[in-house]
C-alpha cells in the first residue's frame, strides 16, 4: 500500500474521530414555534433555587431552561454565541446568587459567554397538557380508522 494511500486513511478516520464529539443541537421543526407559542410576556429575572434541572437549545440564540419539572424560561441570548447549538453543557452565570436576570446575567456554552437579553417564562403545564390531549385525539382517530379498515368500510 503507498504511503498517499496510508496517508488518506489515517486521515479521514482522523477526521471521523474528530467529529463524533460535536453534539447536533436535537432541534426538530417548529419546535421554537411550539415553545413561543406558550411563552408568556418577558420578565426581569427568575430563581434559579440553586440549579437548573434541564436545557435545550432551540436556536443560535434561543434555549429553553428548566429550573424544576413545571418552571421553564425561554431565554434570548445575544446574537455573538456560536456554541450554543452544539455545546453538551451551559452554565448560568449569574452577578445574584439564585437569580438569573436579563442584560446582566450570562450563559456559558463552550468558550462562549452568552449575554441573556430576554427572559420569558414558559407556561409548561399547558403545553404539555395540550401536547397530552392532542396525543389522546389522534391515538382514538387512529383506532376509529382501524376499525373502519378491519370492517372493510372503506371511508369516501
Amino acid at each position: 500500500m503507498s504511503t498517499f494511500i496510508r496517508f488518506l486513511i489515517v486521515f479521514g478516520l482522523a477526521s471521523l474521530a474528530g467529529c463524533t464529539g460535536i453534539r447536533q443541537r436535537d432541534a426538530e421543526p417548529g419546535a421554537l414555534a411550539r415553545y413561543l407559542e406558550y411563552a408568556g410576556e418577558p420578565i426581569p429575572s427568575f430563581s434559579t433555587v440553586g440549579r437548573i434541572d434541564a436545557w435545550r437549545p432551540l436556536s443560535r440564540t434561543q434555549l429553553v431552561v428548566w429550573t424544576r419539572l413545571d418552571n421553564a424560561y425561554l431565554l434570548t441570548v445575544n446574537p455573538t454565541c456560536q456554541e450554543l447549538e452544539f455545546a453538551m453543557s451551559i452554565a448560568l452565570v449569574s452577578r445574584v446568587d439564585g437569580t438569573v436576570s436579563s442584560g446582566f446575567d450570562h450563559v456559558r456554552a463552550g468558550r462562549d459567554r452568552c449575554q441573556i437579553m430576554e427572559i420569558r417564562p414558559i407556561d409548561y403545564r399547558l403545553m404539555k397538557q395540550e401536547e397530552r390531549e392532542l396525543r389522546d385525539v389522534a391515538g382514538r382517530q387512529n383506532v376509529h380508522t382501524a376499525r373502519i379498515l378491519t370492517l372493510g368500510i372503506v371511508p369516501s
